[in-house]
């Protein structure tokens, strides 16, 4: 299965109907049909709450209602200490950090 991984952006557009929700939102279904899945920065959720909070659109129990549905997803948070193996890497192969990050914290996990 592949992994996408999925920014800070493309997460609030779950919750809120911006420019190219529609495609943001077919990534999450696809997801939760298990086409893919999908791997973000540890940092992801933070800064969805708080993209979400600044909205407009959420705020008190509704803000905190799509924070718990955030967690609830299970998507793969992938910490700044898993990076530095393949920093190496990405500086001589066309791939990003994350992704590489990404497939290695998987290849490791299902090797131990």
């Amino acid at each position: 299965m592949a992994d996408v991984v999925v920014d800070t952006s493309t997460v609030v557009k779950w919750y809120i109907p911006e420019q190219h929700h529609e495609q943001a939102r077919a990534l999450r279904d696809d997801f939760l049909n298990g086409k893919h899945d999908l791997c973000a920065p540890a940092l992801m959720p933070f800064e969805a709450v708080n993209a979400l909070n600044y909205s407009g659109h959420y705020d008190g129990e509704r803000l905190h209602e799509a924070a718990h549905s955030l967690d609830n997803y299970g998507i793969e948070l992938v910490s700044f200490g898993s990076v530095g193996p393949v920093a190496e890497i990405v500086s001589t192969v066309d791939i990003t950090s994350l992704r590489r990050t990404c497939r290695r914290t998987r290849r490791d996990s299902v090797h131990r």
